[in-house]
Parts: structure tokens; sequence; C-alpha cells
């Protein structure tokens, strides 16, 4: 890139990439690097959650997420050695959207699916690529600046080393990594040495690709053959409770015996075994976050179990949540205080996933039943638009609405402020990280630190035709504060224009969302808001719990509710503590 960068960032996977693209449309220019010669091939990370779709949404690349991934097929569960079909059901059960939720069903798309994605924007809107083969070999820091020893590693050998200096270094170079241990951060947790997980990518023909095909169960030895996105190609999650896995994934022609051996594949020709690996869970994070001029996030910071399908996920969030905040400061809008929330916010939730993960293996490698006998009564599961919440505690296959990520927040945060609840001097107690069920987040309310709904059907009285609607995830950007007010008549904007009027435009949108019974001729359309919209239908005003006398909002630019008050001197107090 042309502008010398500000941020280096060490790997790039999801993490790395997603913190990338934060960044850059923020305007701060970074350097992203990467110790492997080639980019990574294989599915691993492949479950996208609903959170993360909207994430995605708001840093613009989810239409060619949405068109190159899929749902996840129903699970075909079978007799070991044979093809007579026990039982079938769905991991997901689907649900329908909701307006608040236009997202309630994960996607599957292999990670290196997901990655070129993520390259290509960068590529395309930012000219900004990976270094390939460059290592990071060591660094320093002071109190200005952050010193880096690269290498790069030349196709004959050759290497090239460099010294980049750089305002701030965000690690996203995995479990093991070079950011974490130069920083001294401790990796707390255990490796589960007896448990032993075979992963692959084949490509096969001869197998239903409307399936995922399951023979035997993860308490001894299991075959299951989930298809992709890529043609002929299926990924394998097996296990082996006999010791033998270091063997059967360094040889595949011993690989396809085991296969053959626990699933009937006499009419499935395999061709290749593109990845073969195999992994003891690691279930380990650090104490925190960063220290310094310097970040983890990703699994530089976290690993644990695949089972929930929560890391590249949680990744994902975790470079979100640190990039808005670091681009306030890289552009000095911010003071460096503000980073230390990155910290405050991400470990308790991190911490919770990992409990919830862990659980969910120990359920699902301590059963001695069979996929098939998962579910007691014998009849085939059909999809539904209910999900219990407690289905993981009776069947540890099926992904509870808690896994969607859509309840994980911030609100115990010390920069989300609500006004309803400053004469009690009380903030939220540090738990529920990951949320709660939907009827019991309903009915506590939206909080700040929460996730922002969506709400569709907004008139845009500024749009022509004057008919056009919009929604609330299409204003929601990274690089901006979105202060949502809702009140019966637009006077109030020019108050909270005023608070606003020491902020520049680009990182304070204001936006009038009128109730339903307004009529329009009562309308001032001055030039006050940014966005003026009508909720012809109350769905904004329902998912944002406005009372009759209205209320302000302020939804971060991570899509997270930073503040509710009733009124600009609210507005003005929320803004003082991000804003320098």
């Amino acid at each position: 890139m042309a502008d010398t960068p500000k941020v280096l960032i060490v790997g790039a996977g999801p993490s790395g990439l997603v913190a990338a693209l934060t960044l850059l449309q923020n305007g701060v220019p970074v350097r992203i690097i990467d110790r492997a010669p080639k980019f990574h091939i294989g599915q691993r990370g492949a479950g996208i959650t609903p959170r993360t779709l909207e994430v995605y949404e708001f840093l613009g690349v989810l239409p060619d997420i949405l068109k190159a991934g899929f749902i996840l097929p129903m699970i075909r569960s079978y007799e070991v050695g044979t093809l007579k079909i026990l039982k079938e059901f769905y991991m997901s059960p689907f649900i329908d959207p909701e307006p608040a939720f236009p997202y309630l069903n994960s996607l599957t798309l292999g990670q290196n699916s997901a990655e070129h994605i993520l390259r290509t924007h960068l590529a395309a809107k930012y000219g900004c690529g990976v270094d390939r083969g460059t290592e990071l070999r060591s660094f320093t820091q002071d109190d200005s600046r952050v010193t880096a020893q690269i290498v790069k590693t030349l196709d004959g050998g050759e290497e090239i080393c460099e010294e980049v200096v750089v305002d701030w270094l965000i690690g996203t170079d995995g479990a093991r990594g070079t950011v974490r241990k130069q920083l001294g951060l401790a990796f707390l947790g255990d490796t589960r040495h007896n448990e032993h997980f075979l992963v692959a990518d084949i490509r096969l023909e001869g197998l239903d690709r409307e399936r995922w095909h399951m023979w035997g169960d993860f308490s001894s030895e299991m075959v299951g053959l989930r298809p992709t996105e890529n043609g002929d190609i299926f990924w394998l999650l097996g296990a082996t409770a006999h010791g033998q896995h270091e063997k059967l994934a360094s040889d595949p022609k011993e690989m396809e015996k085991w296969m053959r051996q626990i699933a009937d594949l006499s009419n499935v020709k395999i061709h290749e075994f593109i990845t073969l690996n195999h992994f003891n869970p690691n279930i380990r994070m650090v104490d925190k976050f960063g220290d310094g001029r310097v970040f983890v996030a990703g699994d530089a910071a976290h690993v644990h179990t695949p089972f929930g399908g929560q890391g590249m996920n949680s990744s994902v969030m975790d470079s979100f949540n640190l990039a808005w905040k670091l681009a306030l400061v890289c552009k000095g809008l911010s003071a460096p205080s503000l980073l230390t929330t990155y910290t405050e916010e991400r470990l308790p939730v991190i911490a919770e996933m990992l409990k919830k993960t862990t659980s969910l293996q120990n359920r699902m490698v301590q059963s001695k039943r069979t996929a098939s006998s998962l579910l007691s009564n014998g009849s085939n599961v059909k999809p539904t638009n209910q999900t219990p919440d407690g289905a993981t505690e009776e069947n540890p296959w099926i992904r509870g609405r808690v896994l969607t990520q859509l309840g994980v927040n911030y609100r115990w945060s010390p920069i989300v402020l609500d006004e309803r609840f400053l004469s009690n001097g009380k903030r939220d107690a540090l738990q529920g990280a990951y949320g709660d069920s939907n009827e019991k987040a309903k009915s506590s309310g939206l909080r700040p630190g929460d996730r922002g709904p969506d709400a569709p059907g907004l008139l845009d009285l500024r749009a022509t035709p004057h008919s056009a609607t919009t929604r609330l995830f299409q204003l929601f950007r990274p690089y901006y504060h979105t202060i949502l007010i809702f009140a019966s008549t637009p006077e109030v904007v020019s108050s909270t224009r005023g608070v606003c009027q020491r902020y520049a435009s680009d990182i304070v949108r204001l936006t009038l969302v009128l109730p339903s019974r307004m009529l329009l001729d009562r309308c001032n359309l001055d030039g006050d808001c940014d966005f003026l919209l009508k909720d012809c239908f109350g769905y904004a005003y329902a998912a944002y719990s406005v009372p009759e006398g209205g209320r302000i909002v302020i939804v971060r630019p991570d899509g997270i509710v930073g503040a509710i008050v009733n009124g600009t001197e609210g507005v003005e107090r929320y803004l003082q503590a991000i804003f320098i």
C-alpha cells in the first residue's frame, strides 16, 4: 500500500483479515504478514454463526459469503459397517428469521473459502495483500512504537530480513505463534491427551451430497463425512480410541482402509486426501489480550474444542471488538486507555465460551450411545421453527440458540452507559456473557452492551422515490457510531447535533426514527440528522424497547449498544467516555 502502515498484523486467518478490513475501512493503513508460503486449504472452522454473518454484513462481504456457503444438511447415521439407516436429524433445526434477527441459521463454508473472500475484498477495495512466507522473529516496544524483526523466505530458501516500525501490532498467528509467547502471556488450560480425532478433506465420488453421513460414535470409533461447497470434496471428522491416530494421519492408504472398516463405502471411490491431520483437543486461553502496544486475537488468545463451532467465530469477534477502538486511537480521536476495554470485554466472553464448548465435548465423548440413539423415541427428527435452548443437554449433536452468539454481550463493560440505572449506581454483574435463551432475553429487555437489533421496513423520508425502505443493519458500519433518536418530533435532533458538533461527522451519524403514527406533513426535513426514517411497522421501537416519551440509543461501530440515554446530556456523557 502507498501509505505507511500504522498496524502490523501477524497472521492471515479470519481474525487477522477481519482486523485488517475493519482498520482499513476506518482509514488506518495496515500490513499483513503470514509465515505460511501458501494460503491455507481445508474446511476447518467451517461453521459461520448468525452473529458472524451480521459482522460480515457490516463489513460489506456478506453477499459473497452467502453466495458461497450453504445450510448444514440433515445428519444421517448408519449401523456400523452397513448402509442401514438408524436415524436422521438436524444438528441445527431451521429457524425462521425475525425482524430483529435477520440471520438465525448458521452457514457452512470452509475457512479457506471465507479467507479467500476476505482477501479478495481487501485487495479489490484497498489494494491490501498478504505478505506470504514472511515470519515475525521478534519485536520490541516502547511508549510510542513497536519495532518488529521479520524475515521473508524466498522459494529457493534465501531469507530477506527487514525491520518494520509501526504504532501497533496485532498477533493473530495462532496457538503456536510468536506474538503471545514473546509477550509472556499465560496460556491457561490443558490438553486432552486421551482424546484423538482425525480430520481430512477428501475428494471422492459415489456418496449422496444431500446428507452428512455418520457411522459409529466418539467414545470408540467414528467416521463422519460432510459435503462441502466444493463439488466432490467431503470433510471427514473421525475418532479412534485405539491409539492409531498418528499412523492413520500419516498414511492415506491406511486411513482409507480404516474408514472402510467403520463405514460402508462399497460404492464410494476415494480419489484423493487433500488434507489429513489428527489433533488432541486443547482448551486454553490467555490471562489478558494484550500488553502495551501489542495485542492477540483468535487462536493466539484462545484454543478449544471445535464441537461447538465457536472458534473461528469468536476469533472474528475478537478482531471486530479491537479494531474499531484501535482505529480511533490511531487517528488520535480516542485515548489509548480505550484499548484496555478489549481485554475487559472479551476475556469474560471467551471464558464462558470455553465452558460451554468443553461441556459439549464432554457429553459427546463420554456418551456410549451411537449417534443414532441420541434421540429417545426412534422417530426421525423433522425441521422445526422451535429450537429448545436445552436441546444440547438432551442431545449433544443438536445446537441450541445460545451457540448462535447472538446473545454475546458486554453489559458489565466500563464504557457502556445506561441512564435508566444511574440513580442506583449499579452496573450489570460480570456474568451471562453468552446471553440467555431468546425468551429470557426478550423479558429482560435491551441493555447497553447487547447486540443492536435490526429493524426492517423503515421508510427513508429523504430517498427518491419516497416509498424506498431500509433497515438498521444497512446503516450500521464499523467506522462510526450510530445515534438513534426515537422521538415523535424532530426538534430533539438539533440539540443532539449541537452536542456532536465537536466530533467529525464521519465518526458520529445521527438517525431520527419517527414512530409509525407520525404524519409525514409534520416532519421537519432540515439538515440536522444524517438519516430521517419512519418506523412503519413498529419493529425498531419494539426492538429497542422505546417508552412513550422516546429514547436515544447509541450503537457502537461493532454493532453493540453503547448507551441508552434519556437526552442530550446522556449522549455527551457517553461520547466523552469514548473520544478525547
